[in-house]
């Protein structure tokens, strides 16, 4: 009996799903266009504690940024 109740539920459900529009990553060409505008030459504006913070996330995610110091480097 819940195999027969699983069965009609997915069958229910899973053309519903494979129905539905992807929209959880832009096209192809609309990914090269968004490439095509960043501004490669811009500047970040972070203050010294901004940057620790990211030399901070980047030491958990396994990363060495060097010394936790709030200065950009290499």
């Amino acid at each position: 009996m819940k195999k027969f109740v699983i069965a009609t539920i997915l069958s229910v459900l899973l053309p519903a799903i494979a129905a539905l529009p992807a929209t959880a990553q832009p096209a192809k060409s609309d990914q090269s266009a968004q490439v095509l505008r960043l501004n490669m030459n811009a500047v970040p504006d972070l203050d010294q504690s901004s940057i620790r913070q990211v030399q901070q996330v980047l030491q958990q995610k396994g990363f060495d940024p060097g010394p936790l110091d709030g200065i950009v480097g290499p």
